[in-house]
């Protein structure tokens, strides 16, 4: 299903994008930000479950505390130690993999409707995979943005 491999395609992009940058690099938090490329990263895999999965009632296939830490108005300037990117790698690729799966098994299916900050109301889960695709984008931007930020 295209939207699928669309996801499974930001997502080697943003790897591309960061895999050459060190942990301290990847950590910087640049003047006038309030987080990091590694921030942007685990914020896509969480943004997912909570579009995707919480709202269809199914099983997060991230922790609490996972989501928890990179959720929206979080900051990586709460944290207390820095995060690899290897830390996060294997996580990255199989949220994404695993998403098609669970779609296809329809354990998404019953989907709350879902007001989101922008104004946009999600009824289903296929307006949540192509909003949640939209938002991975944006992020990606974001980390595109820091790339030219960080030293």
């Amino acid at each position: 299903m295209f939207i699928f491999d669309a996801l499974r395609q930001i997502r080697q992009n943003t790897l591309k994008a960061a895999e050459h940058l060190s942990t301290e690099q990847l950590n910087h938090i640049p003047e006038r930000c309030n987080n990091n490329i590694i921030w942007h990263i685990g914020h896509m895999m969480a943004s997912q479950q909570i579009l995707c999965y919480t709202r269809a009632g199914a099983k997060t296939r991230l922790s609490q505390e996972f989501i928890d830490k990179y959720k929206k108005g979080t900051s990586p300037k709460e944290w207390s130690e820095s995060v690899s990117l290897g830390e996060l790698k294997p996580l990255f690729l199989e949220t994404a993999n695993l998403f098609y799966t669970d779609y296809q098994s329809g354990v998404l299916s019953n989907y709350d409707t879902y007001p989101t900050a922008s104004g946009i109301v999600l009824n289903t889960i296929d307006e949540a995979i192509q909003y949640s695709y939209g938002h991975e984008n944006l992020d990606y931007g974001n980390i595109l943005t820091m790339l030219k930020m960080i030293p």
